[in-house]
């Protein structure tokens, strides 16, 4: 099975700034932003703004960051953007992603690595995907700590309630607005959650913390919560992932899946050459997402099958070969028909059911072509697995 293409995110590499530099993720109405970071690895997180209606908004956001020890550590200490410690962090901001990355933090052998990608989901709702990233280069066995923090105001103010929805997801509100934020984060073994500064100083006192899962429900005030990742253990040359989901006017399903797209069988050529498959969206649950073709027939509607099953099937007289199980449950539906750049991009959203989570969904189009044999062209197959991580 192949790897499907995907536009490289770090080939903008060269761009990234010297220490971190704030900057902004933009998709649809939806906006993300750093606004400050921690300035050494004993100081205060740093802020963030999220707006899911566009630019001027409500800013539901005030705090997001991430600290961490080892196990023979003192303390917690903070992902930063000081050089006094260590090598100049990186930073880099493309439309709806960035990273910003850590070569050697705190000169103690180990790399970091945070990944954020925004998402629209209509007028006024919005998803934000943080992935941290450590990488133990100290050729020896770590136990790794992370924490993943948040401070949200709902609404703008303080009047927050926050309840737990399900394992590691909380719901926060404000009865001042309608809108509800919801923060996910799959894997987490412990959570508290108390009124600002209360979590925050906890992460930045000289003692070395286990959250100790309390403070939900929470009554009015001004939520601010945190997640911990136990005593994680690395390998050398090892790395551990963490990921906190905060979402907007999205009820999350709790899925816990990485999203993935690749490719597999082959495509047969027409008047431009072999169709093939792009695009830069995974397939997550209740997001929107693009079946987009390239090279295609110009006026030509694709018809498109999307079902469970794959298959390989040759079909003589078209000269052809089904690589969807028609025999499996599947739909069947014409697409966006091929324009002037030989594109046909057609958008849905994904059902927001838990019981997509971690499906195996196949894809395959067909169009009608003068310039291929018999008449007929086809794309290769495209294989989703539905879910929420990236």
């Amino acid at each position: 099975m192949r790897a499907l293409a995907i536009p490289l995110f770090f080939l903008l590499a060269n761009a990234a700034s010297a220490q971190l530099a704030v900057g902004m993720l933009t998709n649809g109405n939806t906006e993300f932003a750093f606004t400050s970071y921690p300035t050494s690895h004993t100081s205060t997180a740093g802020t963030a703004s999220f707006r899911t209606g566009g630019p001027n908004s409500t800013n539901h956001l005030y705090h997001t960051w991430w600290y961490w020890r080892l196990d023979t550590d003192a303390r917690e200490f903070a992902f930063h953007n000081g050089t006094a410690t260590q090598l100049a962090p990186a930073s880099v901001y493309a439309g709806d992603r960035a990273v910003l990355s850590w070569p050697n933090v705190d000169n103690r052998g180990l790399a970091a690595r945070l990944e954020v990608r925004v998402y629209s989901v209509g007028a006024a709702g919005g998803v934000c995907v943080q992935k941290m990233t450590v990488t133990n280069n100290t050729g020896n066995p770590i136990t790794l700590n992370l924490f993943g923090y948040n401070d949200l105001n709902q609404c703008g103010l303080f009047n927050n309630e926050a309840v737990v929805v399900g394992n590691n997801l909380q719901s926060i509100s404000d009865f001042m607005c309608g809108t509800v934020a919801q923060v996910f984060a799959p894997g987490a073994d412990h959570h508290e959650v108390a009124s600002f500064p209360l979590v925050r100083l906890r992460l930045i006192d000289p003692v070395a913390d286990t959250l100790n899962d309390s403070g939900l429900p929470y009554a009015p005030g001004d939520y601010s919560g945190a997640f911990q990742w136990q005593d994680r253990a690395v390998a050398p040359g090892g790395e551990f992932s963490a990921y906190m989901v905060l979402s907007e006017d999205l009820a999350q399903t709790g899925c816990a899946r990485l999203a993935r797209a690749s490719t597999y069988g082959v495509a047969k050529a027409g008047t431009h050459g072999l169709p093939s498959w792009n695009t830069n969206l995974l397939p997550m649950v209740g997001l929107p997402i693009s079946l987009e073709i390239s090279n295609g027939l110009a006026g030509s509607p694709p018809q498109l099958y999307l079902g469970g099953g794959a298959t390989s099937l040759y079909y003589a007289p078209f000269d052809v070969t089904l690589l969807i199980d028609v025999t499996q449950p599947h739909v069947s539906f014409f697409g966006a028909t091929f324009d002037g750049l030989h594109r046909s991009i057609t958008s849905f959203t994904l059902p927001n059911l838990s019981t997509l989570c971690g499906v195996t969904l196949n894809a395959q189009a067909f169009y009608i072509d003068p310039g291929a044999t018999r008449g007929v062209t086809h794309t290769g197959g495209l294989r989703w697995n539905v879910g929420t991580l990236f």
